[in-house]
C-alpha cells in the first residue's frame, strides 16, 4: 500500500494563499482527525470534488475529545480515487499564506500517520497509478518552469498526450514491421518478400527521429531563452544599446575606449521569445592584459551566442581600423553570417552633420561605408542611435525575425530534453542496424525480429513503460517537493 504523504504546493514566500496536498489511502481519515466542518460533518462524508469550508484544528483534552485550538480556518477540497490528480485520495486545504501556520498543518498531519513527501513524489503517485504517463510527468515539470510563451504551449499541449500520441503512432509502425519480419518465417520458401515494405517502414521513423534530434536543439534555445551578443569595436556605442535593449543601465559608459572589460548579461522578454542580452569588451588590438581577457571572452561570446549583433559607429572613418582589426570582423562574418545582423549606431550624430541629406540618402551612404567588411549573404543594416532610441523598434522586430528563422518553422506540439535525445540516438543507432540487415541480398528475418523488439524497448522507455526505478527516481528528484 501507498504511503499517505502530504507537502506545500504552492512556493514558499508572501502571498495570500497556500494550498497543501495530501495523498494516499489515509487522507481523508487524517483530514478527519485535524480538520472540522462548519456544518458538523466529517470530510470523509463529503462527495468527490468539492470545496467545504471549515477550520484546521488542535485538540487539547483529546481524550474528552474538546477543548481544541483553531489553528486557521480554510477550505478543504475532496478528492477521491482514482478520480484526483495522484489517483489517490487527496485532500487539498487552503490556509492563510503564513508559514507558522502551514508547518503547524503539516505537523499535525504527520503526528495521525501523514508522511512528508519527497520531491516529484505526487507526481510519482500520478504515474504509478497510470493518470500520466512519463513524458507528461516531465511536460508537468516542464510546465511549471517555462519562461517562453511557446514552451508554455507546447508543455501544456505535452501534458494533454501530445508526445504520447506521437510515440503510439511510431511504436505501432514498429510493431508492423515485427508483425511483417514475423510472417516472413513462414514464407522463406516461396516468393514473398515483406523486406522492402519493412525497409520503407524504418526509413520513414530514421527521418522522424533525424527531424527530432534537429528539434531537440531548438527546444533547448526555447527552455533557457536565446543569447544574443553585442559585439564590435571598442567606442562603438555597444553598452549604450545594450542599456537601451535592456531598460536599465547595466553597463558603465564612458567616451574611454575600452571600458567594458568584461562580458556583462541581462534577460529581458523580446516579444514571445526569453533572451538574454551580453555585452561584450570591443574588439582591437590592444597590449593591456585585463583588455586582452576581456577580449577573449567577447570571442566566446560571439561563439556561444544564438544571435550577434555585430556593431559600428556609423560616424567612424573606416581607415581609422587597422587592416588586422578588420581582418578579424571579417573573420567573424565568414564564422557566424548565419547569426549575425549588422548594426550602424549612432545615425542621430549622421543625421545632424547631414541636416540636408534625406535618411535614405544617409543610409546608403553609411552602407558604402562598410562595403570593406560587411558580406552580400548579410542582412540590409539597421541604422539605429542608442542614444536618442531611433529605429530601436526596427532592431527589435529585426532581431525577432532572425530568431523565428533560427528556431524555424517548428510546429510540434511537444518539448524534447536531455533524456529524450539520449533514447533518440540509441534508437536511431538501432534502427540503422536493422536498416543494414534489410539491404542484404538475403534478409535474416529471425535477426531482424530480435533487433526490431529491441527497438519496441526502447522507444517503450519515452513513457516509462520500461524505464528502470533508478531512473525513474532520477527524473523525479527534479521536481519540487509541492509535486
Amino acid at each position: 500500500m501507498q504511503r499517505t504523504i502530504i507537502a506545500q504546493c504552492t512556493p514558499t514566500g508572501s502571498g495570500t494563499l497556500a494550498v497543501i496536498r495530501i495523498s494516499g489511502p489515509k487522507s481523508l481519515e487524517i483530514a478527519d482527525q485535524i480538520g472540522q466542518l462548519a456544518n458538523q460533518q466529517k470530510i470523509s462524508a463529503q462527495i468527490a470534488n468539492t470545496i467545504n469550508y471549515g477550520a484546521v484544528i488542535e485538540l487539547e483534552n483529546k481524550l474528552a475529545n474538546k477543548n481544541f485550538v483553531i489553528i486557521d480556518q480554510v477550505m478543504f477540497g475532496v478528492f477521491r480515487a482514482p478520480r484526483s490528480f495522484t489517483g489517490e485520495d487527496t485532500v487539498e486545504i487552503s490556509c492563510h499564506n503564513n508559514q507558522l501556520i502551514i508547518n503547524k498543518i503539516i505537523d499535525l498531519a504527520l503526528k495521525f500517520g501523514a508522511s512528508l513527501a519527497q520531491r516529484g513524489e505526487f507526481s510519482q503517485q500520478a504515474f504509478l497509478n497510470k493518470k500520466l504517463d512519463l513524458t507528461q510527468v516531465e511536460a508537468l515539470n516542464e510546465l511549471i518552469h517555462a519562461n517562453t510563451n511557446q514552451a508554455l504551449k507546447k508543455s501544456l499541449a505535452q501534458l494533454n498526450g501530445s508526445l504520447s500520441h506521437w510515440l503510439v503512432e511510431i511504436e505501432a509502425q514498429l510493431l508492423q514491421a515485427l508483425a511483417l519480419s514475423e510472417a516472413s518465417f513462414e514464407f522463406l520458401d516461396e516468393e514473398f518478400d515483406f523486406g522492402p515494405q519493412i525497409l520503407v517502414i524504418i526509413e520513414k521513423i530514421i527521418n522522424n527521429l533525424h527531424d527530432l534530434q534537429i528539434k531537440f536543439s531548438q527546444d533547448q534555445q526555447l527552455r533557457t531563452g536565446i543569447k544574443i551578443a553585442i559585439i564590435g569595436p571598442p567606442n562603438a556605442g555597444k553598452s549604450s544599446l545594450f542599456n537601451k535593449l535592456v531598460q536599465q543601465e547595466r553597463a558603465i559608459v564612458t567616451e574611454i575606449a575600452g571600458t567594458t572589460r568584461d562580458t556583462i548579461e541581462a534577460g529581458w522578454q523580446l516579444g514571445e521569445y526569453l533572451v538574454t542580452f551580453i555585452d561584450t569588451a570591443g574588439l582591437r588590438k590592444t597590449m593591456e592584459t585585463i583588455e586582452q581577457m576581456g577580449i577573449t571572452r567577447s570571442l566566446q561570446a560571439a561563439q556561444a551566442a544564438d544571435v550577434i549583433l555585430l556593431i559600428f559607429d556609423s560616424t567612424c572613418d573606416w581607415e581609422s581600423y587597422s587592416a588586422s582589426e578588420l581582418a578579424e570582423y571579417q573573420e567573424l562574418i565568414n564564422l557566424y553570417n548565419h547569426k549575425i545582423l549588422l548594426v550602424l549606431n549612432k545615425c542621430d550624430l549622421v543625421l545632424s552633420h547631414s541636416c540636408r541629406v534625406e535618411l535614405c540618402e544617409v543610409l546608403n551612404k553609411v552602407k558604402a561605408k562598410s562595403r570593406d567588411i560587411a558580406s552580400d549573404n548579410l542582412e540590409t543594416p539597421i541604422l539605429v542611435s542608442a542614444q536618442t532610441g531611433v529605429n530601436l523598434d526596427q532592431l527589435k522586430q529585426a532581431l525577432e525575425s532572425k530568431i523565428q528563422s533560427l528556431l524555424g518553422a517548428d510546429n510540434s506540439p511537444f518539448l524534447l530534453n536531455q533524456r529524450h535525445s539520449v533514447i533518440i540516438s540509441d534508437l536511431l543507432t538501432q534502427l540503422e542496424t536493422i536498416q543494414q540487415l534489410l539491404v542484404q541480398a538475403q534478409v535474416a528475418y529471425e535477426l531482424l525480429s530480435i533487433n526490431l523488439t529491441e527497438a519496441l524497448v526502447t522507444i517503450s522507455e519515452f513513457t516509462g513503460k520500461t524505464i528502470s526505478e533508478q531512473a525513474m527516481d532520477k527524473i523525479f528528484r527534479e521536481f519540487c517537493v509541492g509535486k
